[in-house]
């Protein structure tokens, strides 16, 4: 494979030869080129360029551009008629940049007026192509930003770095929340300084604003367990499950502070109505069937960063499914509610372990673990408990030497360890 004879090249190499003040690359780069061409494809241009740093071959062919930067073996194609110049620099060894729209990032080229003017007559553009005129976006105006712009007490700049920033970071989501504040960093990922704070359906993301008019996006905070504190000007937010994590502090204008918190309250407000409908289809699975026994409920993790829970609990019955439940979650799948009527001390069975229950508002005291012991020791099988209202103290003592896993079932569905036992069984 030659490019100095293969009639598809060899004009347009015989001109590079002439014209090029780069060292030619070596016979490798030719080689992948004419592997990249058709067989009527003929190659109108051939040089080598930089993009400021690196070396880059390009070449106009009758259909395509193709560029391949040798140190880092990319290689681009852009659709020829469709080629437009984005940014023209005409001193001296200036910049040329070509897109054809298929990237977000446009063909950096670095050469001499020549060599510039020779790769846009081959394109077919006049060698003095203007860049095309830029789209501005202005969030005054867009479909994502214009209602929440409006909406603004302290909206950011319409247009300029700022504003392609926050329509960057936005994506596909549309704006709930526009408005400009001071953040005192809490978390690493979130930048100190002047903010724009962009809320959407799913989550807040800060966009700083820099004195040199550049922007970035930096990490959000996503809808989940995220709660509020407002106090005059200053509001902090933060996750309250499993326990409070603060992650932003922001300082304004009142009006902008009360605009973040009203779009957390009304996601709050969702997310507890999504929480009703599903309790309430999950208690609707709960039904009786015909053995008067409740079917087992699923553990979940309520929010983001929420606690492990079923659904809430109502009676014995309700309780007794959720720790069998919470067995099977940690690993007994083949535990079951045992049936109504004397059951020895043992509400729950597994082949590795016998759980007993107790819905009661009074602390569980040590003869009840005791009992449950008992059984345990006769079935050879662990021991697990489940308090609604917790250990006295005693109780506590013995079950830790006696190796019970204690637990707190709670109203809510969720689960306490008591004793160490429980700990290593919820790991």
């Amino acid at each position: 494979m030659d490019v100095s004879a293969d009639p598809r090249t060899q004009e347009a190499w015989a001109a590079a030869k002439q014209s090029v003040s780069l060292a030619m690359p070596t016979a490798r780069v030719w080689r992948r080129l004419l592997a990249e061409l058709d067989q009527t494809e003929l190659v109108l241009y051939l040089d080598v360029l930089t993009d400021g740093s690196r070396d880059v071959c390009v070449a106009v062919t009758s259909e395509r551009l193709l560029s391949w930067t040798l140190m880092t073996d990319r290689f681009r194609r852009m659709v020829r008629r469709n080629v437009q110049v984005t940014e023209h620099t005409r001193t001296v060894n200036g910049v040329l940049r070509l897109s054809d729209g298929s990237s977000s990032t446009p063909l950096r080229l670095v050469g001499r007026p020549e060599q510039r003017s020779a790769l846009l007559r081959a394109l077919r553009l006049p060698a003095d192509a203007r860049p095309i005129s830029p789209v501005v976006l202005d969030l005054s105006t867009s479909p994502k930003t214009k209602a929440a712009y409006a909406a603004s007490p302290v909206p950011p700049p319409a247009t300029g770095p700022i504003a392609d920033a926050v329509l960057g970071s936005l994506g596909s989501a549309k704006a709930h929340c526009l408005v400009q504040a001071t953040q005192v960093s809490l978390h690493p990922s979130l930048p100190g300084g002047e903010v724009i704070v962009v809320g959407t359906g799913q989550k807040i993301t800060f966009v700083t604003l820099g004195a040199d008019a550049k922007s970035r996006s930096t990490m959000g905070l996503v809808r989940g367990s995220l709660r509020w504190d407002l106090r005059g000007s200053e509001l902090t937010l933060f996750y309250d499950q499993p326990v409070r994590s603060n992650l932003a502090r922001l300082r304004g204008d009142p009006r902008a502070l009360a605009a973040v918190v009203e779009l957390v309250a009304r996601w709050a407000e969702l997310d507890a109505v999504v929480e009703r409908q599903r309790s309430a289809k999950q208690e609707t699975r709960r039904v009786t069937g015909a053995d008067g026994v409740p079917s087992i409920p699923v553990v979940r993790r309520t929010g983001l960063l929420g606690r492990k829970r079923v659904a809430p609990i109502g009676n014995w019955k309700q309780a007794e499914a959720a720790a069998c439940a919470w067995l099977r979650h940690m690993g007994f799948n083949d535990a079951k509610v045992t049936p109504t009527g004397k059951d020895a001390g043992v509400d729950v069975v597994a082949r590795k372990l016998v759980a007993q229950v107790k819905w009661q508002l009074t602390p569980v005291g040590r003869p009840q673990l005791q009992q449950l012991q008992g059984a345990a020791a006769q079935a050879r099988k662990k021991g697990a408990f489940f308090s609604r209202s917790g250990y006295t103290a005693d109780a506590r003592a013995w079950a830790e030497t006696a190796g019970i896993a204690a637990f707190v079932l709670l109203d809510d569905g969720s689960l306490a360890p008591t004793t160490s036992a429980a700990k290593k069984m919820m790991r």
